[in-house]
């Protein structure tokens, strides 16, 4: 299984308990990527179910993408996937209650690997080439320490030990207060094992009663 770094602390230990309650002796690897490397991998047939967020402009390309590769999506409105920007509460402008685009011009961006292409997409707007780290607890130990800022869903605040602390602040990002969808994808169900059709169900039980309208 595939997901994207934010939703690590959102479902995966959950997940991760009530899967090995059911399937003690069955190895589950969930590998950390962004949304690009999961479609890609799947067709290559490394994962079986994945987790992605998207745009809703970029709905339809996607949806077109996952047929031309025979891959089964089921669509999740309605949850926590609004882009903010991550920052320290030491910043001067973590007290604010929206950021524009143009506040983050003079600031140090730091990304986590190559998320800050689909970000500037989104955002329609370039951002200045960011310092990349493979290691999404790494760019949080950066942002605490105000070393730079990330633009990030909303899901990766949930459950998060930074934004519980109040070493990092979440802000609502001006230009851009779209909700994204999840999508849950899988390999065509009919050839999924009986083992992962119950990992596949588990997983759209854990986002609808985690992440939806939280």
């Amino acid at each position: 299984m595939a997901i994207p770094g934010a939703f690590a602390n959102a479902i995966i230990p959950e997940l991760l308990m009530k899967f090995h309650s059911l399937h003690p002796k069955i190895c589950l690897h969930i590998h950390e990527a962004p949304y690009y490397e999961i479609v890609e991998s799947m067709d290559k047939g490394a994962y079986s179910i994945g987790i992605i967020t998207c745009d809703p402009e970029g709905k339809n390309n996607l949806l077109k993408q996952l047929k031309d590769v025979d891959i089964e999506c089921e669509i999740i409105s309605g949850s926590q996937t609004r882009l903010l920007v991550f920052l320290s509460s030491k910043n001067p402008l973590a007290d604010r209650e929206w950021l524009g685009a143009s506040d983050l011009k003079s600031l140090k961006m730091v990304s986590y690997k190559e998320n800050y292409v689909q970000v500037s997409k989104a955002l329609r707007y370039h951002l200045n080439k960011p310092i990349i780290v493979e290691d999404i607890e790494l760019l949080k130990r950066l942002i605490s320490d105000d070393f730079g800022f990330s633009i990030f869903p909303e899901i990766l605040s949930f459950n998060d030990l930074y934004m519980n602390s109040g070493m990092i602040k979440a802000i609502p990002i001006q230009e851009f207060s779209e909700q994204w969808d999840i999508f849950i994808l899988y390999t065509p169900y009919e050839s999924l094992s009986f083992v992962e059709k119950e990992l596949l169900a588990l997983v759209k039980k854990l986002i609808k009663e985690n992440l939806i309208n939280k």
